[in-house]
């Protein structure tokens, strides 16, 4: 996908797999749950929101910033990150693990558990 904006909005369940995206601007917009696997993004602002379960595994990312927020459940796992920005937001259950990060600022915020392991 070569293109300036994409954005993605759906009701339901959404899976995106083994693409690599060259774009300006990426958003995700998903009241059930996301899964998000095996992606390149090169990307200069990527936007993630789900409010249900969000699963985000083996992708790599080399976009600006990157904000990825849920509402219920948030897992993610081996991924690699070189962004300047990533901000991780969810209101119950986080689990970060196996990943690479190389970022310049990484927040991370959740109002119940919270799981981080095994990353770089």
């Amino acid at each position: 996908l070569l293109s300036h904006k994409i954005t993605v909005y759906l009701s339901k369940s959404l899976i995106i797999s083994q693409n690599h995206c060259i774009s300006l601007k990426i958003t995700y917009y998903l009241t059930k749950s996301l899964i998000i696997s095996q992606n390149h993004y090169t990307s200069h602002k990527i936007t993630i929101d789900a409010s249900k379960s969000l699963i985000i595994s083996h992708n790599h990312d080399t976009s600006h910033e990157i904000t990825i927020h849920a509402t219920k459940s948030l897992h993610i796992s081996h991924n690699h990150y070189t962004s300047h920005k990533i901000t991780i937001d969810a209101s119950k259950s986080l689990i970060i693990s196996h990943n690479h990060d190389t970022s310049h600022k990484i927040t991370i915020h959740t109002t119940k558990s919270l799981n981080i392991s095994q990353n770089h």
